[in-house]
C-alpha cells in the first residue's frame, strides 16, 4: 500500500473519529515514533492468537492447526469466532494466557500500543485485515449508530476523491505550462502532498 492511499485512509479515520488503533504504524499525524509495529508483525500475531483460541477453545490438535497459514486463521476468525462484528467474551483475546503474554511481551518496550490495539483489532473484528479493509469495516460499524448514514458517507469520499484528482489534474496542467520554472513546479508538487480527501468533502462541483 503506497503513502496517498495510507494518508487518505488516515484522513478518513481523523475526519469520523474512527479508532487510531486501526491505523498502520506509516499512519502520519496519528502516532508519532514507532508505537505500532507493522501490519506484518500484527498478522504473525493474530494467526498465533487464532491457533491458540481453536487449541484452548475447540480442543483442536496441533497437528490440525500447524499447517493454518492467513487464509485458514481468517475463515476460522471469520466464521467461528465473531458474532455480527465483534467477538463474544469467551472467545475475546486473554493477555493473561502465558503463550499470548510471551508472545507480545518482547516487543511492549518497543511498541507501547502494541497489546491495546491487538487486543481492540481482535475483539472487534479487525483482525486478519488490511487497512482498507478495516476501514471498510469501521464504516460498516457506522449502521448501528447511524443508520442510513454509511451509504452517504462512503458516496461523500467516491465526490471528494474525484474533485481531488480533478483539481490535481489542473495542477499537473499548469506545471506542464511552466516546465521551464522548476521553482513552479516544485511548489505545484507541495500543494499536492498537502491536500487531503477530507478537504474537498461537502463542496459543490461546479
Amino acid at each position: 500500500m503506497d503513502i496517498n492511499e495510507i494518508k487518505k485512509y488516515d484522513d478518513i479515520v481523523t475526519t469520523y473519529k474512527l479508532s487510531a488503533l486501526i491505523a498502520t504504524n506509516k499512519s502520519k499525524g496519528i502516532w508519532s515514533g514507532q508505537q505500532l509495529p507493522s501490519d506484518h508483525l500484527f498478522q504473525s500475531w493474530e494467526q498465533f492468537a487464532c491457533k491458540r483460541t481453536a487449541n484452548i477453545k475447540f480442543g483442536m490438535r496441533w497437528e490440525e492447526l500447524e499447517d493454518w497459514g492467513p487464509k485458514e486463521c481468517r475463515a476460522f476468525y471469520t466464521e467461528r469466532l465473531m458474532e455480527g462484528t465483534t467477538l463474544p467474551e469467551q472467545y475475546q483475546l486473554d493477555t493473561t494466557d502465558k503463550a499470548i503474554s510471551n508472545l507480545i511481551t518482547g516487543a511492549v518496550n518497543q511498541y507501547p500500543e502494541g497489546e491495546r490495539a491487538l487486543s481492540y483489532r481482535w475483539n472487534n473484528g479487525f483482525a486478519f485485515k488490511n487497512y482498507r479493509m478495516r476501514i471498510d469495516f469501521a464504516l460498516e460499524g457506522f449502521v448501528d449508530s447511524k443508520a442510513g448514514e454509511v451509504g452517504n458517507i462512503v458516496e461523500e469520499i467516491k465526490e471528494a476523491e474525484r474533485l481531488r484528482d480533478s483539481f490535481f489534474g489542473e495542477l499537473d496542467g499548469i506545471a506542464s505550462k511552466t516546465a521551464t520554472h522548476t521553482r513552479v513546479k516544485h511548489l505545484i508538487a507541495h500543494w499536492k502532498s498537502q491536500v487531503k480527501v477530507t478537504d474537498f468533502l461537502n463542496e459543490d462541483p461546479e
